[in-house]
């Protein structure tokens, strides 16, 4: 039952630039879409923003009791061409400090 935390934060501190932001539970699956938006503030221009914003995708399996982490990506603002509209792009989970397992799987961005 995964669902994704998703936060902005700064590349270098990785304090929080933003609130925490969460996505629907998707229950019974393996391979969930989540059709989802969410606004973090006023448009900025990276030029104007002091530090690199990146943004942190955590996928969680949801349980009665707790959540498992399943694995994370961060995905740098400034890699991304705001000039055009974003394509499809697979990212490879990546193990975070907080698991044991080894990670695998992979999260397409659209």
């Amino acid at each position: 039952d995964p669902y994704v935390s998703i936060l902005l934060v700064d590349s270098k501190t990785k304090n929080a630039l933003s609130k925490q932001f969460k996505t629907k539970t998707v229950k019974k699956t393996l391979e969930p879409k989540f059709d989802e938006t969410f606004v973090f503030g006023k448009k900025v221009s990276l030029a104007e923003v002091e530090s690199q914003p990146t943004l942190r995708l955590t996928i969680f399996d949801s349980d009665t009791f707790s959540s498992e982490e399943m694995g994370k990506i961060e995905i740098p603002l400034p890699s991304i061409d705001q000039s055009t509209t974003m394509t499809s792009k697979w990212f490879p989970l990546e193990k975070s400090e907080k698991m044991k397992k080894d990670v695998t799987g992979q999260v397409l961005i659209e």
